[in-house]
């Protein structure tokens, strides 16, 4: 949880720095993707932070389900649909991140 809170204040910031400061928020739509994901390591970029950000945020759901829910048979139910939900919107990031090709193709 360290390593990726800290990686992800690094990852988020940067993020956060290139889309919303140094690009103006009007200009900010598919063809910044497609031009910003046309260099493989904006790719790389980009499912590193989806990556860390999304099992960061499972790992600290997962402590919340272990200290609140009481009961062994919910508790493996809540935590069945955690990752599964956390898998599905992995999957769905990665896909769209490795195989963007914008509108214009």
């Amino acid at each position: 949880m360290r390593i990726s809170g800290l990686a992800l204040v690094f990852l988020a910031l940067v993020h956060f720095t290139l889309t919303h400061i140094t690009t103006d928020v009007a200009d900010t739509g598919s063809g910044f993707v497609e031009d910003r994901w046309a260099n493989p390591l904006w790719r790389l970029f980009d499912w590193a932070l989806l990556a860390l950000a999304l099992f960061h945020g499972l790992n600290g759901l997962r402590w919340i389900v272990d200290d609140y829910v009481r009961s062994p048979r919910r508790r493996a139910a809540t935590k069945a649909g955690l990752y599964a939900v956390s898998l599905l919107l992995f999957a769905f990031g990665s896909l769209t991140i490795l195989t963007y090709r914008g509108l214009g193709v």
